[in-house]
């Protein structure tokens, strides 16, 4: 069952896609699946996208794809040559082109992840600042 809060979404570790099924009853280790990329996992594994007040969850999964596009296209030239320096990507291969984009979607999604990570821990420490002066 799919269960958002009204200021976050939870959001596939693999493909990003907002259609996650999770159960809550289990805590952090419950068992979720996202619909999108039939990806498996853990409840915590799931990104978190926390949305401020009156924004919209709509507002943080348009904010994502935004993300994703904008830095994909700059992460693009840089993956792919990295990748084919290492030897993970071989331009000769049928599977480059896929093999290229899965190595790309990693990396942006890693560093959407770390900036939400990063946001919540700063919003984290903004509250704890209200409430010494306070």
């Amino acid at each position: 069952m799919n269960h958002p809060a009204v200021d976050s979404a939870r959001l596939c570790p693999k493909c990003g896609a907002p259609n996650v099924d999770f159960t809550l009853i289990a805590g952090p280790n419950g068992k979720a699946t996202c619909r999108g990329c039939a990806w498996s996992g853990k409840f915590h594994q799931l990104v978190v996208v926390m949305g401020t007040e009156g924004q919209s969850l709509q507002s943080g999964i348009q904010a994502r794809s935004l993300f994703i596009q904008r830095m994909g296209t700059a992460f693009e030239t840089g993956f792919v040559t990295w990748g084919v320096e290492v030897g993970l990507l071989d331009p000769k291969s049928p599977k480059f082109k896929s093999d290229a984009l899965e190595l790309l979607k990693a990396g942006v999604m890693g560093a959407f992840c770390a900036i939400v990570d990063r946001a919540v821990e700063l919003k984290d420490e903004q509250a704890k600042e209200k409430g010494k002066t306070s």
